[in-house]
């Protein structure tokens, strides 16, 4: 376990490198709450294969959580410092829910850095995402965080068999004051030509239940995704929910990731 400073602002972003000293690295991207905990179920799965690369953007799990105005621009500088402090030259990424805002515009501005992308069908504003949000701002005014916590769950599809898991789990990740700064200066972000103009093989995983599951307006943006990339694979964890299928099902998600990114080596990349 390690930390990087960010004097400019300054802060600590946590950092942890595990797994294979032979595989090639990937590094995981988890949602505004989880962070890094999002892959916990999965990873020592992926350990086996890779150089694992898990951490906490600012504001959320073991990192510094400053008041501070934040956008996908901020994850990213974290998740570069990371790869630094590492002397990680080149990763693939394992993105899931508001991570995959940080995948892509990664992935297009910093492409050197970028290997395969796992992302999910996330990467415009959608009027799914708001309405879930609008119910969320309502929440946090009326309860206090753990509970606001399991209303979290609730409405972003969260298994039944997880659920005290993840709701102790994003209570601990951070507060409803940084939720409100972190979550929604991405779903108000665009990424469509940045999207366009990536060459990264990428993959779409989702599970196919739940609010965010394969057939619900959050997952519709595959279909768009498709558009501006037809080489965009998906892989659907079936009986799994959207964002949580890593967590619901880790084999076979593993089994789905793993595939695709041996497919595509870092050593067989431009």
């Amino acid at each position: 376990m390690s930390y990087v400073a960010i004097p400019r602002d300054p802060v600590r972003i946590w950092y942890e490198v595990s797994g294979s000293e032979h595989g090639d690295h990937l590094t995981t991207i988890g949602g505004d709450l989880l962070a890094h905990r999002q892959f916990a179920f999965v990873n020592p799965l992926l350990e086996q294969r890779f150089r694992l690369v898990s951490w906490d953007f600012r504001g959320v799990g073991q990192s510094d959580r400053p008041v501070q105005e934040y956008s996908i621009d901020t994850k990213i500088n974290d998740l570069l410092a990371v790869l630094d402090a590492a002397g990680v030259e080149r990763t693939h990424l394992w993105a899931t829910a508001t991570g995959s805002y940080t995948a892509i515009r990664t992935a297009a501005r910093h492409p050197e850095r970028v290997g395969a992308v796992i992302t999910y069908a996330q990467y415009k504003p959608e009027e799914a995402m708001w309405r879930i949000w609008n119910t969320l701002e309502t929440a946090f005014d009326q309860f206090e965080w753990p509970e606001a916590c399991r209303i979290v769950c609730k409405l972003f599809g969260g298994p039944a068999a997880a659920e005290g898991w993840l709701a102790e789990e994003f209570e601990k990740g951070s507060t409803a004051e940084l939720y409100r700064l972190i979550h929604p200066a991405q779903l108000a972000s665009d990424l469509t030509e940045e999207l366009r103009s990536t060459t990264a093989p990428m993959l779409v995983m989702l599970g196919d239940t739940g609010p965010m599951g394969k057939h619900s307006g959050y997952a519709r943006g595959y279909d768009g995704m498709k558009e501006l990339r037809p080489d965009i694979e998906l892989a659907v964890v079936a009986g799994a929910t959207g964002t949580y299928c890593m967590i619901e099902d880790p084999e076979q998600s593993a089994a789905k990731a793993i595939e695709f990114l041996e497919r595509h080596p870092l050593s067989s990349l431009a």
